[in-house]
């Protein structure tokens, strides 16, 4: 139980379609963490108190405050945070973007995080994980999702600069850069569908993509006392994707 005693909020953990919010969570509870989890969507279908977790209804683009005021008051610390929220669904063609879809996006992406963040690292007591979900399109751009390549590098790059000034009060932060990841979804000749494009696994160099469990094994290792030197830096999770071809999706 490499996190006993720890207390973990994780956001994202039902309406993320790939699934890495909710296996994120099974990680850290199966690690020892209490874990809340938060997320736009209510848990209609019980699935945190299923897992011994408590759960948060909230947006996080604008209510963080709220969400660490319940948490301190749920568990008394906060030790992990791990901003999962963030997704490309709805950005328009980049010709097409306006201001509008504009601050959806990097609301969303970006906005989340920093505000997430900036609300829980006076209540780490000097000590603490924050993980933040990127994503491998802020690395080779996505041709179509311009906008969330752009807002995944800035989270890659506030995630550098947190761990910058808090090293010396021992908070470590990291990115996490997952490249596809699939939660059930069939592939048939080793093609499959990613964002309106049909893909061909091969392109990555362990011949598959990524599982919601991938993702959530990375988390739990930085979270544990074995990543303890590791902060300041981008984990690319990818199965080789990014190493295998320097073109975009």
């Amino acid at each position: 139980m490499k996190l006993k005693n720890k207390c973990a909020i994780v956001t994202g953990v039902l309406g993320n379609g790939s699934g890495i919010g909710l296996s994120i969570v099974k990680k850290l509870k199966t690690m020892g963490a209490s874990v809340v989890g938060v997320d736009v969507c209510p848990d209609d279908d019980g699935q945190m108190s299923a897992l011994g977790c408590c759960f948060i209804c909230a947006d996080v683009t604008k209510n963080s405050r709220r969400i660490i005021s319940e948490v301190m008051s749920m568990h008394g610390r906060i030790d992990i945070l791990v901003n999962n929220v963030g997704t490309a669904k709805g950005e328009k063609d980049f010709e097409a973007i306006d201001e509008e879809n504009y601050y959806m996006i990097l609301d969303r992406n970006l906005k989340s995080t920093f505000f997430m963040t900036q609300s829980s690292i006076p209540y780490m007591k000097k000590s603490g994980v924050i993980i933040n979900i990127s994503s491998t399109n802020a690395i080779v751009g996505g041709p179509d999702i311009t906008l969330y390549s752009a807002a995944k590098a800035a989270v890659t790059g506030f995630s550098k600069a947190i761990a910058a000034k808090y090293g010396q009060e021992n908070i470590r932060c990291v990115s996490i850069s997952p490249g596809i990841v699939l939660k059930g979804q069939q592939i048939i000749d080793g093609k499959f569908e990613f964002k309106g494009r049909v893909v061909n696994d091969s392109r990555h160099l362990l011949n598959r993509v990524g599982k919601p469990e991938d993702i959530a094994d990375m988390v739990g290792f930085l979270c544990s006392d074995e990543a303890s030197f590791v902060t300041g830096t981008d984990i690319i999770v990818d199965g080789g994707f990014c190493g295998g071809n320097l073109y975009g999706f």
